[in-house]
């Protein structure tokens, strides 16, 4: 069994890469939410979290599948992966904003 060693300097910039690539994203909402007064913070999160579970989990289980049937025609490729993104994305959106709407 072979070892991995990480060096300290890989770990030092894997941590940073980390904070900033969460700090980024809850640092706009919350400059959206106190700054403009756009929404609730429940439902920027809520809308967070549905593309998280529906485009970055769900579709690509759906992809494993697909693009071995459709990766030799380039015209059907591009019809699957724009309809794929927009079905995914938009039901993500409608469902969130069916159920989990706040007042």
């Amino acid at each position: 069994m072979t070892d991995i060693v990480f060096s300290g300097e890989a770990l030092i910039s894997y941590t940073l890469l980390i904070v900033i690539g969460l700090a980024i994203p809850v640092g706009a909402a919350l400059i959206w939410r106190f700054g403009f007064k756009k929404g609730t913070l429940a439902a920027t999160f809520a809308g967070a979290g549905m593309f998280l579970v529906f485009a970055m989990i769900l579709e690509p289980l759906l992809h494993q599948v697909m693009l071995p049937l459709v990766s030799g025609n380039l015209v059907l490729y591009c019809v699957y992966g724009a309809l794929a993104a927009g079905i995914f994305e938009e039901t993500a959106r409608f469902l969130c904003f069916r159920f989990l709407k706040t007042q």
